[in-house]
């Protein structure tokens, strides 16, 4: 993943995701020993770890820049319309 913002373009290899509940900064959200599909912010609110589980639903910004990152697209296959 690269930032979209000029000035940055930098890579990362996950963004920063922020708690809704506190605002709080996640910088290694993803599964892990503690949280294979979920992880607990301090404030108590379950937060997604991966992108099935709702992880894109989160804000999420450049480690490197600190700006909002678009929101990801819908995955293939998952559109409804007809």
């Amino acid at each position: 993943m690269k930032c979209p913002y000029p000035g940055c373009y930098r890579p990362f290899p996950l963004a920063v995701h922020v708690c809704p509940g506190c605002g709080a900064a996640h910088r290694d959200l993803r599964p892990g020993g503690f949280g294979a599909l979920r992880h607990v912010c301090r404030c108590g609110r379950a937060l997604a770890t991966t992108a099935v589980t709702g992880r894109r639903k989160l804000t999420a910004r450049c480690p490197h820049c600190d700006q909002s990152l678009p929101r990801p697209s819908a995955p293939p296959g998952s559109c409804t319309c007809r």
